[in-house]
């Protein structure tokens, strides 16, 4: 590891962070940006330089030296490189918005032709597609989404079962983090001195804590407000 990019392994270990709350056309961009980020640093250009073009150099142990790349690299370089990218709008992507992601998971979970329906994508194979109005409705049906109402488009349907999915995802992230918790106690006193920290600092500054607490009675109100007219907007739609 000592002769890797330590930019590149913070930057690959923030990627597959943050990529796991994210649909798969967040993600392409995400990940398009920081490449066109990446690709104009003196690192990029030094590693293709010495390492992708000098593969077989190796040390005396039979580990390739560091041919200079930056070893202290602080957060705040690292936060730079997810900045917007005034070339990442001009290359279109082709993304369904709330596609399905294409990972182990949605193979083994997904059927061929919900995979194709909910994706809007094509496929060669005629068995699958002549498979897709057999298969579709009972599928869908175990997700929770009933076809024969036919207000039900097929975004709407993407749409329902990308939130489902994201869902399971942050309910599984945070089933993890409350196991880690319980069982390392270094973690849990970390966690609660973090804790103590902002509750000393809100009652030493009562002014901070009131704007704290409105901000949050307002943001709650807001969002019950909001849901309410888009519930009555949907209503008059079907009306």
């Amino acid at each position: 590891m000592e002769g890797n990019s330590m930019l590149s392994m913070k930057l690959a270990l923030r990627l597959q962070r943050a990529a796991q709350n994210l649909a798969y056309g967040e993600i392409l961009k995400m990940e398009l940006n920081v490449a066109l980020n990446k690709a104009r640093d003196e690192d990029f250009a030094l590693g293709v330089q010495e390492v992708l073009m000098k593969p077989a150099r190796t040390s005396r142990l039979g580990a390739r030296p560091n041919p200079g790349f930056q070893k202290d690299v602080s957060e705040g370089l690292v936060d730079s490189y997810f900045e917007e990218n005034k070339w990442a709008s001009t290359i279109d992507l082709d993304i369904v918005e709330n596609s399905l992601l294409p990972n182990r998971h949605f193979f083994q979970r997904f059927t061929d032709s919900v995979r194709v329906w909910i994706n809007e994508s094509s496929t060669p194979q005629p068995e699958v597609r002549d498979a897709v109005d057999l298969e579709i409705q009972d599928a869908l049906r175990a997700e929770g989404i009933d076809l024969r109402n036919k207000t039900v488009t097929v975004p709407m349907a993407r749409d329902c079962l990308s939130e489902k999915v994201r869902q399971e995802r942050r309910d599984r992230e945070f089933l993890r983090r409350a196991s880690q918790l319980a069982t390392d106690e270094k973690l849990r006193e970390r966690y609660f001195d973090g804790l103590n920290a902002e509750v000393k600092k809100l009652e030493d500054d009562r002014a901070a804590f009131y704007e704290l607490v409105n901000t949050n009675i307002q943001a709650i109100f807001e969002g019950a407000y909001l849901g309410r007219l888009s519930t009555i907007h949907a209503k008059s739609k079907e009306a």
